[in-house]
């Protein structure tokens, strides 16, 4: 069973559907006739844009929907790309931490003439012996994945804190622990 441990950042889910779902209460006013009789290219140029405005909400719910890193059979999954989750075995992650880096994000007028905006950043690290997964090519926005660092930005995924990372780690050591068999002592040293 997939276990969720990071989220998608909904707040930017709930903005972006906003604008296609208007287009689409819009143009099922006008193609029902609530508005009044309406041309019927008019009519035409509506229903096209209310498809592509439906495709939208599809393809965007269903990426937000994807958790940025999620566990399931001693894997972790990566979903920093637009297909299929990356995957890499859960004995290769030593330890999330929190880091901060180019939200790849536009600037505003206002900051056209200042730094670049930074976002908080969950970096992942894995172990050196790892070579296999020290490198995958990933979409900027969302993050990246190079020399053994994976790093999540914290534009695309849930509020980064210390219980985040916290959370993070202490999943970690429960799934290490899973995968070698170890029982957890009840903090005496007794099972």
């Amino acid at each position: 069973m997939r276990d969720i441990w990071l989220k998608p950042n909904q707040r930017a889910l709930t903005a972006s559907i906003v604008m296609p779902l208007a287009i689409i209460v819009g143009a099922a006013l006008m193609l029902t006739g609530v508005l009044g009789d309406v041309h019927w290219v008019i009519q035409g140029v509506t229903g096209g844009l209310a498809l592509v405005s439906g495709f939208a909400v599809v393809v965007l719910v269903k990426w937000f929907c994807h958790p940025r890193l999620a566990y399931e059979d001693g894997v972790l999954l990566v979903n920093l790309n637009a297909g299929p989750a990356l995957k890499v075995p859960i004995d290769f992650v030593e330890v999330f931490f929190a880091g901060q880096s180019n939200s790849h994000m536009p600037k505003t007028v206002q900051q056209t003439n200042s730094v670049t905006p930074e976002s908080r950043t969950i970096v992942v690290r894995l172990a050196e012996r790892a070579t296999q997964y020290h490198s995958r090519t990933v979409m900027p926005r969302l993050g990246s994945w190079e020399h053994g660092y994976i790093v999540v930005r914290g534009t695309w995924c849930e509020p980064i804190n210390r219980e985040v990372i916290k959370g993070l780690n202490k999943r970690l050591v429960a799934a290490h622990r899973a995968i070698r068999g170890v029982l957890e002592t009840d903090g005496d040293g007794h099972d």
